[in-house]
This record gives C-alpha cells, structure tokens and sequence, in this order.
C-alpha cells in the first residue's frame, strides 16, 4: 500500500487532471444520492398511508398524507386533484420529476467514459518526454516515466469504474422512484373518484 502511494506521489502534476475528474464524480454522486434519498424508495408505504388517510379524512385528509410524505407526492396528488378533461399535467409533471432526478447522470456518464481517454492522453504527454531522455541515456528516467504512465492509466480506469459504478446505482434508485410516484399516481387516481375530486 505504501508503495502504491508512493508511485501516486512521483506521478506529480500526471495525477491533476484525474484527481479533477475523480473530485467531479463523488460530487455527483453524494449531490444526486442527497437528492434521490429525498424521494420514496418504494411505493407501498406512500399507498398504505395515503389510502389510510383518504378512508379516515376524506381528501383532505389525503392531501395533508401527501404534503407528510413530501414535495414530489403532494405535487403530484395536487396535480390528480386538479386533473380535467385529460389534461395531461400530471404526466408533464412525471416528466418534469423524472429529468429532475436524472440530472447531472448524463454529464456523469460521459465524464466516467472519457475517463480512459483523459489517462491515456496525459500517459501520452509523459512518454513524449522520453525522446529528451534518451539522449542523456538516463536508464532509470526512463524507467520512472514508463512507471508514471502505467500509474496513471491505471488511476483513470479505476476511476472510469468507480463513475460507471455510480452512474449504474443512481440509475437503479431513479428508476424505483419513478416507479414508486407513477404507483402513487394510478392509486391516488383511484381514490379519487371524479365526484371526490373537491381539493
């Protein structure tokens, strides 16, 4: 492990533009979890308590359940509330929501794909430092610069990894959310027979 944080360190300035994407994915991650943490992991609990509230209060009821249950459920019970004619609100507001929480992904995605790039260009810029050193005949310059481009490719696929890695677990939890919200959509909807729809 020391020497492994040893060939980091004698990488120098190599490991900048890496370190620079490193910092923008966990960024990302930790910015787009915070965000996604907000929303239901699963539907049935939302469904059980907005059912509950609806048999115990009526709609009113219902929609003091969704402002408990947060933002995106009371918007989205308000807009079936106030769903007419087919109107499509409530979809437009799924669509809103569901570009809300994919957010920065796609930008995550490319930055994770043009990692290997990114390390395999600054290996490019160290080796191009080899024709200097072969003229002093400097064996263990040598050695150090192909050393550092390994390190450094190495770093950018790992990283590449970690960013696919998170992008891939992101994915996963903005797909059971909407999932979740469509769920509470089509159960608010059958709660609320149009003769009940008083919000």
């Amino acid at each position: 492990m020391l020497r492994l944080l040893q060939l980091l360190f004698n990488c120098g300035w190599l490991l900048l533009p890496l370190m620079v994407v490193g910092a923008f994915i966990v960024a990302v991650t930790l910015e787009r979890l915070a965000t996604l943490r907000r929303e239901p992991k699963a539907a049935l609990p939302v469904v059980q308590a907005l059912h509950q509230a609806h048999r115990d209060g009526g709609s009113g009821a219902l929609q003091a359940e969704a402002e408990a249950q947060g933002s995106t459920v009371a918007a989205l019970v308000r807009a079936v509330a106030d769903e007419r004619d087919g109107a499509d609100v409530v979809a437009d507001l799924l669509d809103d929501v569901d570009r809300r929480l994919d957010g920065p992904l796609t930008l995550l995605r490319v930055v994770s794909d043009l990692t290997p790039l990114i390390g395999c260009a600054v290996s490019l810029i160290s080796f191009s430092s080899i024709n200097r050193k072969l003229v002093s005949v400097e064996p263990r310059a040598i050695q150090a610069i192909y050393s550092h481009a390994l390190v450094v490719t190495a770093a950018a696929l790992l990283l590449a990894l970690a960013g696919r890695l998170a992008v891939l677990m992101l994915e996963r939890r903005r797909l059971r959310a909407m999932l979740a919200l469509r769920t509470v959509v089509s159960e608010t909807r059958d709660l609320l027979r149009p003769s009940e729809v008083t919000l």
